[in-house]
């Protein structure tokens, strides 16, 4: 991916960030602190987003389609290379790619009173997509900390994004910090934290 792009999300996204923790993230208010030529740069390279009207019943169509033309072994071979690179939008694919393949089919089904405003299926609520839905803080997470996600809007945005990155391949150094990893967490006691984990 572009680097200038990138650096331009990461730029913009902080500094809304910066100037009020309330309401960062809202589209009018992030989009205040980049100009229009930085942003169609980087929606040209495929980093930044305009926003989308998009329905419960067509997130899940998407995600339905996006998920059938990623093959697991590259969704893992992503996960692992991103151990020892550090690129952090790797990392969240694996996540994602579960999801979406445990799945059901549905159309969006109220939830008992008095929460009908929620999927009983999926858990995505209405107000996430009334609303003209933004990718770009979405993004923002996945460079920044490799975040994972569980909302169906994420998910789709994460499965989408996946063909777009170069295909890549896990080294022998992979193998081994993974192979760490699980050593940790089978020997860790009961009663650990992630906090603890982490450390």
């Amino acid at each position: 991916m572009d680097k200038k792009a990138i650096k331009i999300l990461l730029k913009t996204i902080k500094t809304a960030q910066d100037e009020s923790l309330s309401d960062w993230f809202y589209w009018d208010h992030y989009m205040q602190y980049i100009t229009r030529e930085n942003f169609e740069y980087a929606k040209k390279h495929g980093v930044m987003y305009e926003q989308e009207n998009i329905n419960h019943d067509e997130i899940c169509r998407r995600i339905e389609a996006a998920v059938t033309k990623i093959e697991k072994q590259d969704v893992v071979n992503a996960f692992l290379y991103s151990l020892s690179t550090r690129q952090l939008e790797y990392r969240s694919f694996l996540s994602s790619y579960c999801i979406a393949k445990s799945l059901a089919e549905h159309s969006f089904t109220p939830s008992p009173a008095p929460n009908e405003g929620i999927c009983a299926v999926c858990e995505l609520h209405t107000y996430e997509f009334e609303e003209p839905i933004e990718f770009n803080t979405i993004n923002y997470f996945k460079y920044k900390d490799g975040s994972c996600f569980d909302s169906l809007i994420q998910i789709l945005f994460d499965l989408e994004q996946f063909p777009k990155l170069p295909v890549v391949k896990p080294c022998e150094n992979d193998d081994k910090i993974l192979k760490e990893l699980k050593t940790i967490i089978e020997t860790s006691e009961p009663g650990d934290r992630v906090s603890q984990l982490k450390k």
